[in-house]
Order: C-alpha cells, then sequence, then structure tokens
C-alpha cells in the first residue's frame, strides 16, 4: 500500500514539473502568482517582476521619474498644423513613411558610449523606438550621414570600464547629450517587428526641475542640440535653437548678398558650432542683451560713426503672440551681421584699405578683430553695449578730439564766438574794441581793476592778456613772438573756431587705424606739424622741428621700430638720382660726380667717370657715395627704422630751410633741425650715455659707426591735421598732402573724387625709379673727395659748409664735328 501511494505521489509530482517546466512565462496571469504584495515590495521570491527586469537587464522607472504633461512638459500626442514658438511646447514631427535618406542613410553625428554590464546592446530599430519614448533623453535629427548601424545582439560582458571599442563606435549611436555628462542607459526591443524611422524636429521636452530627498533642486538633464537643428525652431529651457545653417544655405544667399562676405562666412561659422543657438532671440521676442545692443548701436553718432549706416531688422509676430521660424533666424542674423559691421567701422574698417583706397603713402591698416574671436568675446560679454564701446581707440586724442564733436554739435548757432575782423596793430596797454573779441578767444578773464585800481574796460589790453597772446603765438609757430595783435594772430583764431566735423571725423578716422600701444617710449612725427617727438607715455621728453618730403616725394605715414642710430654716415646717392641727374650730365660731357665731391666704385675698387663711355654703361651698375663729414647731405647722424619706403630721420648741413613755416622740401626722409640733442635723448634712454660720449662718437669716433639700440623704439609718422592741446585749445594745421581731404570723401563714399597719384613704391621706367635713400641739395662748393680732418659739430652754425678748396675745372669731353656742325659752318647757326 505504501508502495502505490509513493507511485501516485510520484506521478503526481512528475506531471506537474512537466507541466509548469512547458509553460511559457507571459502566460501566468497576475492573480495566480504564488505570492502576495508584500513579497513583490520585498523583492525576495524568484520569478518577481524585479527579477524578471533584472534578467532582462531592463529597469522598472519610479514614479517619480514620469513627469506628466503640464506648463513645462509637452504633450506628445498633440499635433499642431503650423510650427510655432508660442510657448515650450514641441510636437514631434513623426512621418508615415520615412524619408529615403533615413532608411539607406544612417546618422553621421555619433558618438560612442559604453552600455551597462549585463545589458543587451540596442539595434538599429531599437534605437528608433527609444526615440519615441517621451521619457527617455531628447534626440535632434541627423545632421549628416555616416556608417550604418549593425545590430548587436549578444549581451556585452562585464569588463573593466576602459572606454568604448571600435565595434561600439560602430554599433552605438550618438545620444543627445555627451558621454562623459549623461551617459547612455540600457534600452530593450519593445516590438520584435521593426518600427518606422522617426525624425524629430527638435528636443522633445524641456525639463521639469523636481527636488532630491535632500530638498535640493534636481540638476536639469542636458537639453543641448548636439547637432544644428535642420528647420524647425526649437525651444529649449529658454533658449531658441534657430534653423540658421539652412537660412544661410537657402534664403540668405539672397537676403544677405549685400552683408559683408568675411562676415556671412565667419558668422555661419560661428553659429553653427554653437548648433544654432540665439543670442538675441527668445520665444516673446528681443532678449535684454538685444535691447542693450541696439540702444548701443542707434548711438553710434557720439563715436564719429553714422547711425544711419546700420540698418537694425526688425521682428513682426504673426498671430497669437507668435513669430514665423524663417523671420527669427532672419532677426538674428541680421543683428548680428549689424553687430559686427559696427565692430569692424569702431576699429576703423569704413575705409578698408587706406593705401590702395586714398594713396599709396598711407601706409596704415584698420585694426580689426579677427571675427571668430570677435564673435566668441560679444556672445561672452553680459553687457553687449560695453564691449562695442571697448572697441573704439583708447588713445586720450581720440577722447579730446569725440568730447569737440559732442560739443560742437550741441553748441546753438546763438553761442558760436564771433569772427575777428581784420584791424590795426593793437599793443598792450591800449583799448580797442576787438580785444574783448581776443580775450574770448584765448579764454582769459578780464580783472575787475587796472593795476592803478581804476575800473576796468572790456576793451583795455592788459598784461594778463598779454601774456596769453605771447603763449599762442609761441605754440602756433606765428611770428614775430609778441604781444601784439596782428592779421596772423587774427586769422589764427578765426579758423581754430572755424573746425567742422567733417575734419575732426577724419582726424578721428586715422585714430582707428594706429596701433593700440604705442609703446611706453615711442618717436613721434607728426607731417602736418612739423615736428618729432620723444614721449614717455603721454609726456613730451624732447621736440624738435623736422623737415618733411616734397609734393612730388611725399614721406609717407607708417608705424615702425628704430633700431640703429649712425654717427658720421656716409651718403650713397639714389639710383633715381644716378640716372636722372647725374647721367645726363655724364652723356653731355659734364662730370658732376667729381665736381659734388663723390666718389665712385665698381666691384669695390674707385673709378674714374671720365673713362667711361655711358652711351654704352648703366650707370645703376656703380656705387657713387659721399663721404662722411660736415658737407655729408645726411649731416653727422641718423636713425634707421628699416622700412619698405626707405626713410629715415637724419641731420642736414641745410639748417635755413627749418626756419620755413611749411617745411616739405626733401625727397622723403625727415630733416632734424637739432639731430644731436635728439640722439643724446635716445642714448640716454636705451644706454644710458651722457652728453659727453655723444661728443666723442662725433668727434674721433669712426666713420659710418652703426650703433645698435638695445631696445628697439617704436616709431609712428603720422599725419594728424587737428591736436587738443593740453590747455584744450584746438591746433590745426595745413592739409599739407590732401590726405585730409582723401578721408573725407572716403568717408562720404564719394570715392570717385578722390585725387590719387601713383604707386610711389611700384616698380617704374628708369626716369622715375624710386630712391632707396634721401638726396638733400648738393652743396654749393665742391668738396675733396678724401678731406685729411674732421670738422667738429657746433649746433648754433647756422649753415655747415666746407671752406673753399682748390680743383680742377673740369673742361667739356671734346668730340668730332658731326653733319650739324657741316651745315652750321655752310650757312651759320
Amino acid at each position: 500500500m505504501r508502495r502505490e501511494r509513493l507511485g501516485l505521489l510520484a506521478l503526481a509530482l512528475g506531471t506537474f514539473l512537466t507541466a509548469h517546466a512547458f509553460a511559457p512565462a507571459y502566460a501566468v496571469e497576475p492573480d495566480d502568482l504564488p505570492w502576495d504584495v508584500k513579497d513583490y515590495i520585498e523583492k525576495s521570491k524568484p520569478g518577481s517582476i524585479e527579477d524578471i527586469l533584472e534578467r532582462e537587464g531592463l529597469r522598472d522607472p519610479s514614479e517619480s521619474e514620469i513627469a506628466l504633461p503640464g506648463q513645462d512638459q509637452p504633450d506628445l500626442m498633440r499635433h499642431n498644423s503650423e510650427r510655432r514658438v508660442d510657448d515650450d511646447r514641441l510636437e514631434p514631427n513623426i512621418s508615415r513613411e520615412p524619408p529615403v535618406e533615413a532608411r539607406t542613410v544612417p546618422n553621421d553625428n555619433t558618438q560612442t558610449a559604453t552600455p551597462p554590464s549585463g545589458a543587451y546592446a540596442p539595434s538599429g530599430q531599437t534605437i528608433a523606438a527609444r526615440r519615441l519614448d517621451p521619457f527617455e533623453h531628447p534626440v535632434l535629427p541627423p545632421a549628416a550621414p555616416s556608417r550604418s548601424l549593425q545590430p548587436s545582439a549578444a549581451p556585452v560582458q562585464s569588463a573593466p570600464d576602459t572606454g568604448p571599442s571600435p565595434a561600439q563606435s560602430q554599433t552605438i549611436p550618438a545620444l543627445d547629450a555627451p558621454a562623459a555628462i549623461a551617459p547612455a542607459e540600457a534600452v530593450r526591443d519593445r516590438d520584435t517587428a521593426p518600427p518606422p524611422a522617426i525624425t524629430p524636429s527638435g528636443p522633445e521636452r524641456t525639463h521639469v526641475a523636481r527636488e532630491t530627498e535632500y530638498g535640493v533642486p534636481e540638476a536639469p538633464p542636458l537639453a543641448v542640440p548636439s547637432s544644428p537643428v535642420a528647420r524647425a525652431t526649437v525651444a529649449v529651457n529658454g533658449k531658441l535653437y534657430l534653423p540658421l545653417k539652412h537660412y544661410f544655405e537657402t534664403r540668405g544667399v539672397v537676403t544677405l548678398k549685400d552683408y559683408d562676405l568675411a562676415d556671412r562666412t565667419a558668422l555661419a561659422a560661428f553659429y553653427e558650432k554653437q548648433t544654432g543657438e540665439s543670442l538675441w532671440l527668445t520665444k516673446d521676442g528681443f532678449n535684454d542683451t538685444a535691447a542693450n545692443l541696439i540702444a548701443e548701436i542707434q548711438n553710434a553718432n557720439d563715436w564719429g560713426l553714422s547711425s544711419a549706416d546700420y540698418k537694425l531688422p526688425g521682428l513682426a509676430k504673426i498671430g497669437s503672440g507668435a513669430f514665423h521660424d524663417d523671420d527669427l533666424a532672419d532677426t538674428e542674423i541680421k543683428l548680428s551681421l549689424v553687430a559686427m559691421e559696427y565692430a569692424r567701422h569702431a576699429r576703423g574698417d569704413r575705409i578698408d584699405n587706406p593705401t590702395e583706397q586714398l594713396s599709396s603713402y598711407l601706409d596704415r591698416k584698420p585694426q580689426l578683430v579677427e571675427r571668430p574671436k570677435l564673435l566668441e568675446e560679444l556672445a561672452s560679454s553680459s553687457d553687449k553695449g560695453a564691449y562695442l564701446r571697448s572697441l573704439h581707440p583708447k588713445h586720450e586724442q581720440f577722447e579730446l578730439l569725440r568730447q569737440k564733436l559732442l560739443a560742437l554739435r550741441s553748441t546753438n548757432s546763438g553761442d558760436e564766438l564771433e569772427t575777428i575782423p581784420d584791424g590795426p596793430k593793437i599793443t598792450p596797454g591800449k583799448v580797442h574794441w576787438q580785444v574783448r573779441l581776443v580775450r574770448q578767444r584765448l579764454k582769459v578773464e578780464m580783472p575787475a581793476t587796472k593795476a592803478d585800481g581804476t575800473p576796468m574796460d572790456d576793451g583795455y589790453f592788459d598784461e594778463a592778456l598779454a601774456r596769453a597772446i605771447i603763449d599762442y603765438k609761441t605754440k602756433n609757430e606765428i611770428e614775430p613772438v609778441n604781444a601784439t595783435i596782428t592779421t596772423a594772430l587774427r586769422n589764427a583764431l578765426n579758423k581754430s573756431d572755424r573746425i567742422d566735423e567733417r575734419m575732426l571725423l577724419a582726424n578721428m578716422e586715422q585714430w582707428r587705424w594706429m596701433p593700440e600701444d604705442l609703446g611706453e617710449t615711442h618717436i613721434w612725427v607728426n607731417i602736418p606739424e612739423f615736428l618729432v617727438r620723444v614721449k614717455r607715455g603721454e609726456t613730451t621728453v624732447h621736440e624738435e622741428r623736422i623737415v618733411a618730403g616734397k609734393q612730388e616725394t611725399q614721406t609717407p605715414v607708417f608705424s615702425n621700430r628704430m633700431r640703429t642710430v649712425v654717427f658720421q654716415p656716409p651718403w650713397n646717392v639714389p639710383e633715381s638720382i644716378k640716372v636722372n641727374e647725374f647721367l645726363p650730365s655724364l652723356r653731355n660731357g659734364g662730370n658732376p660726380i667729381e665736381k659734388q665731391g663723390l666718389v665712385m666704385q665698381r666691384n669695390g675698387r674707385d673709378v674714374d667717370a671720365w673713362d667711361i663711355d655711358w652711351s654704352q654703361q648703366d650707370i645703376r651698375n656703380y656705387h657713387i657715395f659721399q663721404p662722411p663729414g660736415d658737407a655729408n647731405v645726411l649731416g653727422i647722424v641718423k636713425f634707421l627704422f628699416p622700412n619698405k619706403h626707405s626713410v629715415y630721420l637724419h641731420d642736414t648741413p641745410a639748417k635755413k630751410l627749418f626756419n620755413e613755416k611749411s617745411r616739405t622740401f626733401s625727397h622723403g626722409c625727415m630733416r632734424v633741425r637739432n639731430p644731436v640733442q635728439l640722439a643724446e635723448v635716445i642714448m640716454a634712454i636705451d644706454k644710458g650715455w651722457d652728453k659727453e660720449k655723444i661728443q666723442e662718437l662725433i668727434t674721433t669716433g669712426p666713420e659710418n659707426n652703426e650703433v645698435a639700440l638695445d631696445r628697439p623704439l617704436p616709431v609712428h609718422v603720422t599725419y594728424f591735421t587737428v591736436w587738443v592741446a593740453d590747455d584744450g585749445q584746438v591746433k590745426t594745421f595745413a592739409d599739407v598732402y590732401g590726405h585730409e581731404q582723401r578721408i573725407k570723401l572716403g568717408l562720404e563714399g564719394r570715392w570717385g573724387e578722390i585725387a590719387k597719384h601713383g604707386d610711389h613704391l611700384a616698380p617704374a621706367e628708369p626716369q622715375a625709379i624710386s630712391s632707396s635713400e634721401d638726396w638733400d641739395e648738393i652743396p654749393e662748393q665742391p668738396v675733396r673727395r678724401n678731406r685729411p680732418t674732421r670738422y667738429t659739430y657746433r649746433q648754433d652754425a647756422p649753415t655747415f659748409r666746407a671752406p673753399p678748396l682748390s680743383y680742377r675745372q673740369i673742361q667739356p669731353r671734346k668730340r668730332a664735328p658731326g653733319f650739324s656742325d657741316f651745315l652750321n659752318g655752310m650757312f651759320g647757326n
């Protein structure tokens, strides 16, 4: 009996086990589960939901992770026919059939991610299904094709985290956030059949902030698109991502054609790098930074620019507070281009190439900020208007000229100073009605009483006014320098009051071309002023008169560095002098080389000009120079700052020219009235040498003694016709080369009216060869080639001439009689 019972029990147990062994897991109904709710919570029973999810490599999302649709959570089941940016709701544009490129060309915007241990590697169908999940991280549309995704059904084995393998790089598609910030999570295939391919238009939801168990707000998920949005406007966490790349490639070809090409190219690259994130717009229109930027651009007139040059874009709503996507992109791009244009103009780009557009002697360039750097600094700046203002020149003179411009524009016609008419000479102590006008110009207050205590008449010429007149004449080089009110003084005072906006704007524009850093210690040459200065900061250490180039051989405007001071230099005759002046005389039987005490060499050996047939020889193959000495056209010292114009500062024996008011006499170099004093100042700054050391180099030092500076000094040759003095008085100078007028016309766009001349550096025929050295007038008396003594330099001497020396009278070379001589003999002259 016991055996039968045991047999029946074994048969029943086998039947039970067999039935349960072949029964599918999904056929078990929840009500038939052999455990209660308490067992499920404890997660202790085998075959529980937690156990199944663990074995499948999945997880059960907690209730706190499921954010229901609300103000900040989009309803993904809702579909709008017209795409607008009226709130942060985003509806994916799901097509029934995937586009051809979506089915055949996978996304190239991929990055590697290592799945958790034990999880399945997702297939391409899995990724498409995952993008339908509203609770997963949003994925943007593909930006470019890449390699196809290979499915991987085998589970990934646990291994140390050593980075993605090459196979994973091929099979794991890109997520929206970098793996270092938002690691990829394991996913499962929700259906056996592959779902349709989806191309969402942008991030699928905005973040709903939740608090952790400690009350600290949870960080929002990374919602920045990994690539520029294609055609739809996307709003994420209060930011707009616009289809700017698509706009540049389509509508922008026409709508942006009037904007600078380099600006457009740099801006397109910048926005692509920023994935189309807007700088100036929100869903409600312009943001605060845009308003700040627009206000500064509208204030361009106060900085010497023209606000009418900047066409600021507008933004119109299409109804119910929404904007059209194309209008948003158009406004965003155009406002950025206007800001870039303003930035370029602030740095002098209204005339982008003065050398070619105005004159080859204006060797200046706008001091532009590189466009990528400009955009990065503009985007990162908290105050956009302040950043634009910072691009204007920071030089003191620029700001002084700007203040004069503002004062001139704010002056009413009734406040203008009365013109001083011509009249008699007025000396101190006299009474004349014009004294009041002169006092007003020079801003000299009228005392209450005279020196004897009697009441002061407003027409009385007192001692304080006399001192002011002497100072004004001295600073403006008005001769004679005395206290008398003369016609020259009246003209100078009237001219200083007739400064117009165009003159100020032309000089302000030149400051935009100047180097931002002039150098703590530098040499400053201002051609219209005919002065050279040594400056330390804003303090003038030394000042001296100069002679500049003639109209046909102008002194160029440029900046470089002084590197060498040469004592007792020789003068090398330039090729232009050889060809244009010496060669005709030599061919006609003269010998200006010997007459002027010059030396001619060929291959290092002295050559006599009489022994050469100049009808067959090229004079440019001979080296002609003037040995050092008092009569040398370069004097006893020159200052070299190597440049393509081959000009420099140097001494000259022709001291009388420094007494002229307008001193344009040289071949381009700048002659200095007292060059030894300039050398003393420069050597004291650079080497600490005293005056005795300089005199020793001049009197007993070697010839052609080149002394290199330890710290090269910046040299700035400028052309400013308006200058604001320390006392606030405006000084004006003659437009000797016409550069001021050229700049005025260029700023006004009147390019056809600009009087340009040929490029002074361009190759030319022998009769117009540009000189490589300067050429001063040859001394009136010839000098011997090898003088036995050197004459001491005397600064008080008005001129420097060699003493009269005997020399051989040069006779013209005799020639054979020709046919013209026969005719003259027969018929007479």
